[in-house]
């Protein structure tokens, strides 16, 4: 977490070295957005960059004038705009108090009643400087996973292989810290994972996406199950290989705690397997 004072005048924030603030950001442009400071008000400026910029999760028009807790989404980059009284310049402070969202996972400030994305109320309280690092995680692959969608959506291929490479260490940290990951971020992961792999023709991220359904002890839903089942036509020696050290992980796990929804998932996925197990007397 880093903090940056703000002197009067402007403030360039991008990805070149002759801004700022730099940014070392494959969806940040290289001047991105401008922050003014003058005696009475703070403005923030989308500079045409390629990805804009957001504005308490709304895309930014034009410009707008920047409040206390006001919260800044550059490329993958959250920011959070603190107004300090010049007295108090030197204290110790936080960079802002945000709600998490419970339902969505999405951070929003503290002061407003409802998610702006989802509308929901229920509410994990997060204060940036001092608060649960699980959260902080959880926010950081959110905005990965969102990034990467629209890094594909836009056929940007490089940017893209960068951010999946990231989004994916992100997800293998979380799980060897035991972090909790949504299901729906799981979904959103695999999908945007089995996108890369059925377009590149790129067995290992297939490869990894049955190990991480294995660390996380679940089955695949039917919509990635489906993406699986392509792969496993194309390159079935590797796949069908990772898709039986899957079974047997999951095997494990529903002998210390079966749901009839897992067992239903085990059920297709022992199924798929024997139709796709490796012969064992090719090379």
């Amino acid at each position: 977490m880093q903090e940056f004072d703000l002197a009067r005048g402007v403030t360039l924030i991008g990805r070149s070295v002759e801004c700022h603030v730099t940014i070392e950001d494959a969806l940040v442009s290289r001047r991105h957005a401008r922050i003014v400071i003058d005696e009475n008000t703070c403005t923030v400026e989308d500079l045409a960059s390629r990805n804009g910029v957001h504005l308490n999760n709304q895309p930014l028009r034009g410009k707008a004038v920047l409040h206390d807790g006001d919260r800044l989404r550059i490329g993958t980059q959250s920011m959070v705009f603190c107004h300090i009284e010049p007295e108090a310049h030197g204290l110790t402070r936080t960079t802002g108090v945000l709600r998490i969202c419970a339902n969505c996972r999405r951070p929003y400030p503290r002061e407003m009643l409802a998610c702006p994305v989802c509308e929901g109320t229920e509410q994990i309280d997060d204060t940036l400087s001092s608060g649960a690092l699980a959260d902080r995680q959880a926010w950081v692959l959110q905005l990965l996973i969102e990034a990467l969608e629209k890094s594909l959506a836009l056929g940007r291929g490089e940017d893209s292989e960068r951010l999946l490479e990231r989004a994916t260490r992100q997800f293998n940290d979380m799980i060897r810290a035991a972090d909790s990951v949504t299901r729906s971020q799981v979904e959103a992961l695999a999908i945007l994972v089995l996108r890369w792999a059925l377009t590149h023709n790129e067995p290992r991220w297939g490869e990894w996406l049955l190990d991480a359904y294995g660390q996380l002890a679940q089955p695949p839903s039917a919509q990635v199950l489906n993406g699986v089942l392509t792969l496993l036509r194309r390159f079935p020696q590797a796949m069908g290989r990772a898709l039986a050290q899957l079974v047997c992980r999951l095997e494990d796990a529903a002998m210390r705690d079966a749901t009839p929804e897992s067992s239903t998932g085990l059920d297709r996925l022992r199924t798929l397997s024997a139709q796709w197990s490796p012969d064992p007397t090719s090379h």
